[in-house]
Order: structure tokens, then sequence, then C-alpha cells
């Protein structure tokens, strides 16, 4: 479940959670792993890089 308001934005900016500026601020998506085990992604960001995303400690936030 993500806790966040896709229409609301503050005068600080979005509360959309993305990946970082160096990764090129995409939109974090939630999703269930099918293999609780696993702890960390390997993705590939905006800019063709790739980049480790740590998944082992989940959180409802």
């Amino acid at each position: 479940m993500l806790k966040y308001a896709p229409s609301y934005n503050s005068g600080f900016g979005s509360t959309i959670p993305t990946n970082g500026a160096a990764n090129g601020n995409e939109v974090l998506s939630l999703f269930t792993l099918a293999d609780p085990s696993t702890n960390s992604l390997s993705l590939i960001n905006a800019n063709g890089a790739t980049y480790t995303y740590p998944v082992a400690n989940a959180s409802s936030d």
C-alpha cells in the first residue's frame, strides 16, 4: 500500500516518491516480489545506467 496522494503537491515539491535525480526522477511503483528472499533489484534508470535498489526491508510507506 502506498501512502501518498498522487494529485497533492506541496510548496516543497511533489509527494510522489521517485528514484532520485541521479536516476532520472522516475516515479516509484509498489509491487510484490514473488521471491521474499530477494534483497535487492538491479535496474536500468532513465539515463540508461544500471543501479541497485534495496528491497530487503520493506515498509508500508
